[in-house]
């Protein structure tokens, strides 16, 4: 479900209008400064190539199931260098949109350049990007948020389908992520990013 927020971007028109040089509010840093003020607001925005854009709200199949996972690349983690982050993470991209996977991986060295942004973002790329689907939406409503994660340099991206009971994972080979390849059923799930991690779907879902 998108929504684009026209207050939001009449916002930066104004301010793009009356600035006195050529060179206009960055929309990211805009838009950070603008969910900072929305504390209150327990929907998730997007930035995606400019547009200010509401995430479908999933309920409480996809909570359990992202609790699930969350608890599994804990666990994959361990002992390893990599960061699980919490999840629902705002990322700020060096693409210029700002997302908010299910949840997130990040290496030691990615980890160690990620940088603090308004409204508790984080300036990072992940390593593995996991997008668990509502209902509501299908594969191909996340398929612009695939290609932005792709651009930015993830490296893994699955996506989680509660309704089909399966997960489809992508894998990024010369920056370009492969057509992706569906587990279902008994398949294990298992991570080039997490090597420790073993995962029967059939425990996951």
């Amino acid at each position: 479900m998108r929504l684009a927020h026209a207050a939001a971007m009449h916002d930066v028109q104004v301010r793009s209008h009356a600035a006195s040089t050529p060179c206009p509010t960055p929309p990211q840093s805009f838009f950070a400064r603008w969910l900072a003020g929305r504390d209150w607001d327990t929907h998730g925005y997007e930035l995606v190539r400019g547009r200010i854009v509401r995430r479908a709200v999933g309920g409480s199949t996809c909570t359990s199931l992202t609790r699930r996972l969350h608890r599994r690349l804990d666990d994959a983690a361990e002992g390893t260098t990599a960061v699980v982050l919490e999840p629902r993470q705002g990322l700020e991209l060096p693409t210029g949109d700002t997302l908010v996977p299910d949840l997130s991986v990040v290496s030691a060295s990615r980890w160690a350049a990620a940088q603090p942004s308004a409204g508790d973002l984080l300036r990072v790329v992940p390593d593995l990007v996991v997008e668990v689907l509502p209902a509501s939406i299908t594969h191909a409503d996340r398929e612009e948020a695939r290609a932005i994660y792709e651009r930015a340099g993830v490296k893994e991206h699955w996506i989680v389908d509660p309704k089909t009971r399966t997960v489809t994972v992508s894998v990024s080979v010369r920056g370009r992520f492969e057509l992706g390849w569906v587990l279902a059923g008994c398949d294990m799930l298992r991570s080039a990013v997490l090597p420790q991690l073993r995962l029967g779907l059939a425990l996951l879902f």
